[in-house]
Order: C-alpha cells, then sequence, then structure tokens
C-alpha cells in the first residue's frame, strides 16, 4: 500500500508530498504558495517598554493554533513558540533598541502565514512635568516625541471639568496644552487615556494629580494682586538667598532652588480661584 506524507519539510511555509513510487522517493512541491485569504492579519504591534513588545492578530477561524517566528535583527525567522487560545502575544525580556521581527502562523489545512512586523522595544514614554499655563489651560511635557493621539482632546478627562476643547501639541511633539471651556479648581486630576509615543510605545503614568497648597499660593502672591505674577517674581528674586519665610517654601530656613520650583509651578495661577 502506498502512503504519502504531507508535511511542510523545509519550513519555507509550503507542504512538500514525499511519497515512494517505483523504488524511489518523490517530493512534490507547488511552484507558488498556497492562497492565504484565511492568514492572521496584525492589527496592532508594539512596545511594551525597554523589553517587551505585544502583538495583536484577527483570528483565523479554522486555525488549531497559531506558531510565532521571530528573528533578531536580520536573522532568519525562527520557530519561537506557539499558542492555542489567544489572538495576543506578549515577548518579554529583550534586549532595549535592538530590533526583533515577527510572523504569525495560522495552524490549519494549509499553514496561513501573516505579514512580518518588525519591533524594536525602547523604555516608555514619561511626563516631564504638568504647569497651570493659567485656569483654563494646562501644558504637558513629555520625555519622548508623542502620537498623533496626544493631539486628540478625548486623551484627557479633568476631574470635574471633562475633556479639553482644543489641544496643542508642539515642540517637537512633547509638549500638549490642553484649553478647557471652563475654569478648573486649584486641586485637580488629569486622567491620559491611551496616549502613546511616536513609535507606539504606551505612556506609563496615565493619571496626574496636581495638589496646589492654597498657603502656598496666597504666600507666592506677595502684592495681593490675586495673581502670582511678574511682580512676585521680582519679590521672590529680592528674597532669593535670604530666610524670608514667606518664599521659603520649603521650610529649611533659605530660599533657594528648590523654592523657586516650586514657585515657578504657582506661577501664573490666580489666587482664590483654583489657580
Amino acid at each position: 500500500m502506498r502512503r504519502a506524507l504531507i508535511a511542510d519539510l523545509d519550513k519555507d511555509f509550503r507542504n512538500e508530498v514525499l511519497f515512494n513510487l517505483d523504488g524511489a522517493v518523490h517530493i512534490v512541491e507547488r511552484d507558488e504558495p498556497p492562497v492565504t485569504v484565511g492568514s492572521p492579519q496584525i492589527i496592532r504591534a508594539r512596545a511594551l517598554g525597554p523589553t517587551r513588545v505585544e502583538i495583536n492578530w484577527m483570528q483565523v477561524p479554522d486555525a488549531s493554533s497559531y506558531q510565532i517566528y521571530r528573528a533578531v535583527g536580520d536573522g532568519a525567522l525562527n520557530y519561537f513558540d506557539e499558542i492555542s487560545d489567544h489572538t495576543v502575544y506578549i515577548d518579554s525580556l529583550l534586549t532595549e533598541g535592538q530590533t526583533y521581527r515577527y510572523q504569525i502562523v495560522a495552524v490549519a489545512d494549509w499553514d496561513l502565514r501573516s505579514g512580518i512586523v518588525s519591533l524594536t522595544p525602547n523604555r516608555a514614554p514619561e511626563v516631564v512635568r504638568v504647569e497651570t499655563l493659567s485656569d483654563s489651560q494646562i501644558q504637558i511635557f513629555f520625555s519622548e516625541e508623542m502620537g498623533s493621539d496626544a493631539a486628540l482632546p478625548s486623551s484627557y478627562l479633568l476631574s470635574g471639568v471633562g475633556q479639553p476643547t482644543s489641544v496643542v501639541l508642539d515642540q517637537q511633539n512633547t509638549r500638549a496644552i490642553l484649553s478647557f471651556a471652563v475654569p478648573f479648581p486649584a486641586r485637580y486630576t488629569l486622567t491620559i487615556l491611551n496616549v502613546s509615543d511616536a513609535s507606539g510605545t504606551p505612556l506609563g503614568l496615565t493619571t496626574i494629580a496636581d495638589t496646589v497648597d492654597p498657603d502656598l499660593l496666597a504666600r507666592a502672591d506677595a502684592d495681593g494682586s490675586g495673581i502670582v505674577d511678574f511682580a512676585d517674581f521680582l519679590a521672590f528674586v529680592r528674597a532669593f538667598q535670604t530666610s524670608d519665610s514667606t518664599f521659603d517654601f520649603d521650610g529649611d530656613g533659605i530660599v533657594n532652588f528648590p523654592d523657586f520650583l516650586i514657585f515657578a509651578n504657582l506661577f501664573g495661577r490666580k489666587v482664590g480661584v483654583g489657580g
């Protein structure tokens, strides 16, 4: 009885047929790869930080499992792992800055392969600082160039106020200026939703709380004008390197650079209106 072996013998993603005929072993292979209408379509591939990447793909109905092929740099794609009940794969313990290439193979009657994606794990972007420009504007500085989602009003939510009416992304996409329709209080919580840098790495910190002490705000408004402005800055300069308790915000006995950082955060805020 003659029997044929059907398998991907040379790992080129094409099945070969091996059979014995007339005392010789014959191997038959298609000249073209099989039609891949049902191939897994990668819908998202992104770095999750300096050592992890995530790949998502669409489900293939007839697939019994999914094989993950991986290459380091320009090397060959090699079988790396296999999963059966998910269409998302997280690869970890990677090297920061090293490029990896991935391909997903759906195991079915025919092995259906996806396209190849390249990913380079890098550090997650961070919020460097948040400053209040007025009682209805906030500017956020990021550590990395941000993606287009950082310019969407729907990416930000201010407690008690809602979404900004507009967002301006500038300075090589490292600063976002948020404008709101109504003034916000001195103490607020800003939530950043689904924002990633230009490479697709999601933001590490998503909730920012501003906890301005009303007493500090009143002290910074040295001339009592109702707003911490340039006149108050001049008063701060005169008090610098002295023991003036008005501007010694951190209480260490001297007005120095840490106090300047606190003053800078208060500058432009209105007293009694929430800053």
